[in-house]
């Protein structure tokens, strides 16, 4: 009996060894393959009320300071903002991505963008050349970039099975599920963060949910929330690779 226990022991432990060997990690910003391109459509989401977005749209250039300042008057105590409704406002722009590996050493960057803009920004000649540049710092950086940065770091050590978790500063990130994005099979990563709510009273709230595919080395698909608000979305629409 003793010999079978040992037997079952030494078994348990090599189990968990090949279990270890095949874990699978998510490999943030690194592209193995000889060719990878990418095209996202991402999205930003600003919730804003439909009484301001129609001012800020429509009149704003026709109204003088003094009629600005009796109309915030007019509309900033408390009830007054019950009459308005809230409005999202979205802003959608396409990214295509391409590495291409030229030796050990270094790889080739291509980048595209599609997004569309008023007439009269063409106008400002700021506007239009940082149309060259804009769009990158939305998928380099931008309001969700902690998040990002964060999901990144931790996801790092998290082991990508369904059911594991993590913990964060000031939460966790869940492994909730698998989803197909592009054609690709990925973990839906679901990032939480503790909210203080009353007197040693603590609430979970969701701050994103990201879908990585562990041998991809961006995002398949992220959402961020701002509380019940879903303030930015990106997705893979297409992807293709040489291996």
């Amino acid at each position: 009996m003793k010999l079978w226990a040992v037997v079952f022991v030494i078994l348990c432990l090599t189990g968990n060894a090949v279990a270890a060997d095949d874990a699978q990690y998510w490999s943030y910003r690194v592209f193995p393959r000889q060719w990878e391109k990418f095209v996202y459509a991402i999205t930003t989401i600003t919730p804003t009320y439909d009484e301001w977005a129609w001012l800020l749209e429509e009149d704003w250039g026709d109204l003088s300071d003094e009629e600005w300042n009796a109309y915030w008057e007019e509309h900033q105590d408390e009830e007054a903002w019950e009459q308005f409704s809230i409005k999202l406002v979205e802003e959608t722009i396409y990214h295509e991505f391409e590495v291409w590996r030229r030796d050990e050493q270094s790889v080739e960057i291509t980048t595209a963008y599609r997004y569309t803009m008023p007439i009269w920004e063409l106008q400002n000649p700021v506007d239009l050349f940082g149309g060259f540049f804009g769009p990158q710092l939305v998928l380099l950086g931008g309001g969700w970039v902690s998040q990002m940065l964060m999901i990144s770091v931790f996801t790092a050590d998290l082991r990508l099975e369904v059911g594991n978790s993590i913990e964060t500063q000031d939460g966790w990130i869940y492994v909730a599920g698998q989803r197909t994005v592009a054609g690709l099979e990925g973990f839906v990563c679901q990032s939480f963060r503790w909210e203080l709510v009353g007197p040693d009273a603590f609430e979970a709230i969701m701050t994103s949910e990201w879908v990585l595919a562990p041998d991809v080395g961006l995002p398949l698909s992220g959402r961020i929330y701002d509380g019940d608000f879903l303030v930015y979305f990106m997705e893979l629409r297409e992807y293709d690779a040489l291996p």
